[in-house]
Order: C-alpha cells, then structure tokens, then sequence
C-alpha cells in the first residue's frame, strides 16, 4: 500500500505480528532514502502484539522500509 507524505513529515508504520511476544521476538527496521542511503527508524513496542516504527521524510521520493522479524510472528510480512 502506497501513502504520500511531505518533506519533513514523519512516517509511522505499525505492525502487528499476530501472535504476543514472548521475549524472544526481535524486531527490526532497515529504511532506504530515495538515494538509496540507509536512514534510522525508531522502532518500539510491542503493545500487546504491535511493533511501531517512525522516520522522518528528508528526501523527495520513495522510501523502501524492511522489517525483520526473529522469534515468535517470523514469519509475518508488513
């Protein structure tokens, strides 16, 4: 699913994996800019069984964010 943000604005993108965290589950983010530079998300969580991430938007274009998920909802895809 495709959403449109502004420069400058901050994405936020939630996943809920499907089964609670046990402790064991790792969750995390990779985010590719549109120059296919590398930039930091904030991940947090779980509520109940849902990972929240958010980044800000620093460059015009499209944005590639990867999740990974180790232990317990691995095979979940965002």
């Amino acid at each position: 699913m495709a959403s449109v943000w502004d420069l400058g604005d901050t994405v936020t993108a939630a996943l809920t994996i499907g089964t609670t965290p046990d402790g064991t589950t790792t969750p995390t983010l990779a985010v590719t800019k549109p120059d296919g530079t590398s930039q930091t998300a904030v991940l947090t969580g779980p509520t109940g069984a849902t990972y929240t991430a958010t980044w800000t938007a620093t460059q015009d274009g499209d944005y590639l964010a990867t999740l990974t998920v180790t232990g317990p909802g691995a095979g979940v895809y965002w």
